[in-house]
């Protein structure tokens, strides 16, 4: 293997030219290429997103069937009492 700045013959495990001090262009790679990132999967997002979603439509329904209940009750106590 050479160096591919001055061309001196450089060992196998070479890291950096001992005439110039370039890194090997191997080694370069290898020491300043940024890890690998695992792979992240977003499926159990989608179904925690999905879970929270129906939570929130199940809360919103029941608050309003709440709200409009007791506002029939309130009329229809109102009415008794009118009468």
């Amino acid at each position: 293997m050479h160096c591919h700045k001055c061309g001196v013959k450089l060992l196998d495990t070479a890291v950096y030219c001992h005439s110039c001090g370039e890194p090997v262009a191997d080694a370069y790679r290898t020491i300043f290429s940024p890890a690998p990132q695992p792979k992240t999967s977003y499926k159990y997002l989608a179904v925690i997103g999905g879970i929270i979603g129906a939570i929130l439509v199940a809360v919103t329904f029941g608050a309003a069937d709440y709200y409009y209940q007791s506002k029939d009750t309130k009329q229809e106590q109102a009415a008794i009492r009118i009468r």
